[in-house]
């Protein structure tokens, strides 16, 4: 019946309002384009040729703006126009921002009002490398932006869409690249490792980083990794292990006096690598994760726990899981406290997404 020049290029994909009074269109992945959704007005309804200027509407994308070269290659609208999802296809070249997206509207059609939604199991923010607190209500993470260790408080209990930032404590005097946290299983001890040494520091007040103080509890692995990233104590603070940029391996070892770092001795260096692994342990010490550089999480088991020289790799459907539908590149993950859940930072989503274990 008749064409409609839109007056604009790269077009991938278009949606029309149930009532033909609206048409959405979004631009396919290219550096030419932008991650908007332009907004079209039919003035007769389902009749093209009325369609007047393209209205350019941003979309937030995980709390920000999108980059330019973000576009989209789809775009629908829940049936009562209270959601929008936007869908693009992407590769490891292109930063892995692929998949499928939900926006909320608080208005419906009205996409001045869309919120990122993505799902139930999302905190619009990035959380690295640390650990719950045991009754879920509290994520603490090595922060290396502020040198710090931060808590973040849940209202609901591992429910973290709840999240809010709470306190804060700088370890600058010690450390001002903080990579990872771990503590003492009644939170009354505190270990940090930066690039070449763990520290640690008592709290006065369990679980309450603003109460912790540093007295000299530290030792250096220097010795077998230059570019720390992710540390691991046993339960009864018997051993501590270390991995890092350089060897991708983990270095174990063993304290004479529980919780003493300056205790500490070279015990062995894993067999097992895995390219710059972030480290973390099931409580018992009878398995150990990583979330590697590449493309996936791969777990290894041990036959005695604490115990590296004893570590298997984990069989197909046993602990290996390829997260490329989320992100691509080194990724900080952390284990909910009782086993059901990971949490995987999705650096460049801006998002830390739930994963559960099922």
């Amino acid at each position: 019946t008749s064409t409609t020049s839109l007056g604009v290029s790269g077009c991938a994909d278009l949606w029309l309002k149930p009532d033909g009074t609206k048409l959405y269109v979004v631009r396919g992945r290219s550096p030419s384009v932008d991650g908007s959704i332009r907004e079209y007005t039919l003035s007769t309804a389902w009749d093209t040729s009325t369609i007047g200027s393209a209205t350019t509407r941003t979309i937030p994308y995980a709390g920000s703006s999108l980059n330019k070269e973000y576009g989209w290659n789809s775009v629908f609208f829940s049936s009562t126009g209270d959601a929008v999802f936007l869908w693009r296809v992407s590769g490891s070249n292109r930063n892995g921002n692929l998949g499928l997206f939900k926006y909320d509207l608080s208005t419906a059609w009205d996409l001045t009002t869309a919120s990122f939604s993505f799902g139930p199991d999302v905190y619009e923010g990035s959380i690295d490398m640390g650990q719950f607190k045991p009754d879920g209500t509290k994520i603490y993470s090595a922060n290396n932006t502020t040198n710090s260790v931060v808590e973040y408080d849940m209202s609901t209990a591992l429910d973290i869409t709840t999240i809010s930032v709470g306190s804060s404590f700088s370890v600058s005097g010690q450390t001002t690249t903080p990579r990872d946290v771990k503590f003492s299983p009644d939170g009354t001890k505190m270990f940090v490792i930066g690039p070449t040494d763990v520290f640690g520091y008592a709290l006065s007040t369990a679980w309450d980083v603003t109460s912790a103080s540093y007295s000299s509890n530290t030792f250096s692995f220097s010795a077998k990794e230059s570019n720390g990233n992710s540390l691991g104590i046993s339960e009864d603070g018997a051993v501590v292990m270390v991995t890092g940029y350089n060897t991708d391996r983990i270095h174990q070892y063993d304290l004479s006096t529980a919780w003493d770092l300056t205790t500490a001795t070279f015990t062995a260096t894993s067999a097992y690598s895995h390219n710059n692994p972030q480290m973390f342990w099931k409580p018992d010490g009878s398995r150990v994760t990583f979330a590697n550089s590449s493309t996936d999480i791969r777990q290894f088991n041990l036959s005695t726990p604490w115990d590296i020289t004893t570590m298997t790799a984990g069989t197909t459907g046993d602990g290996n899981y390829d997260y490329t539908l989320f992100e691509y590149s080194n990724r900080p993950i952390i284990w909910g406290p009782d086993g059901t859940f990971v949490l995987l930072n999705a650096n460049h989503f801006g998002i830390t997404i739930k994963l559960n274990l099922a």
